[in-house]
């Protein structure tokens, strides 16, 4: 069994054996996934992919904004946290 860049000598036992075969099916799966997130002419992230990001992306922005959270918290605001933000 051949993994590029891992050097696998034909002695190992068995278990050493199944470990390999795994990080060479692992290796497939995740180019598999890059493969699938990429445009094949560009090579940008597709449109899903790229929805998605920006909305997780957005979620953590939108999350980590002190005047929001005090907003839901309903505290007052002070000058110190609206300066902070500018």
């Amino acid at each position: 069994m051949q993994i590029p860049g891992l050097d696998i000598p034909g002695h190992l036992n068995t278990d050493h054996r199944l470990i390999a075969g795994f990080l060479c099916s692992y290796q497939n799966d995740l180019a598999l996934i890059h493969e699938n997130a990429h445009d094949k002419l560009t090579g940008l992230l597709n449109r899903k992919t790229s929805d998605d990001r920006f909305i997780s992306i957005f979620l953590k922005s939108r999350n980590s904004d002190p005047v929001l959270n005090r907003l839901r918290a309903r505290e007052p605001l002070s000058l110190t946290a609206l300066s902070s933000t500018a």
